[in-house]
């Protein structure tokens, strides 16, 4: 075992709480969108294609969090994104999910065990890098992106609003 100390279980409560917050899709798309700069409930809900009352409903959710800040302007409330590492969380999670992904199709597609050690070397060098995120995208879903990335680098997939299922052979 490590000589590391273990995170108090009252902070570590804590974070379980904030990651199952994030654990909604439409939460993940509103920090996506709020990370870009701050926003009104009805042009979030523009933006994601969804209801204005769905879309208040989830930020206040974040707001209690502490993931965002409200701010009054005259008859409507203005968001922005409170906690930036909750961005960087995401992108970290994106990539980590998308090297994942990758190592399964390598595996699905008969690659040799050398080939598969030579992906989780691969996968450890760019944990080890300061910049590890690449910015992959995962595929997209009508005009949005899957993941928030900004690469040409594509899978074939289909999304529902209810369920994310990826085509691990084209990826």
């Amino acid at each position: 075992m490590s000589e590391r100390a273990l995170i108090a279980e009252g902070l570590l409560s804590k974070v379980a709480e904030r990651l199952a917050v994030l654990g909604q899709v439409v939460r993940l798309r509103l920090v996506e969108q709020l990370a870009d700069g701050s926003a009104t409930p009805q042009e979030l809900a523009d933006a994601l294609g969804l209801t204005q009352q769905n879309i208040s409903k989830h930020l206040q959710i974040l707001h209690r969090s502490g993931i965002v800040a409200r701010q009054p302007e005259g008859a409507n409330v203005i968001y922005s994104l409170k906690d930036e590492s909750t961005v960087r969380l995401l992108e970290d999670v994106v990539a980590s999910v998308a090297e994942h992904l990758r190592e399964l199709s390598a595996l699905a597609a008969g690659a040799p065990e050398d080939r598969a050690s030579e992906l989780a070397g691969e996968r450890a060098r760019k944990r080890a890098d300061s910049g590890a995120y690449a910015g992959v995208t995962i595929g997209t879903w009508g005009n949005h992106l899957i993941g928030g990335c900004r690469r040409d680098v594509r899978s074939h997939c289909e999304i529902r609003p209810w369920q994310r299922r990826f085509d691990a052979g084209r990826i």
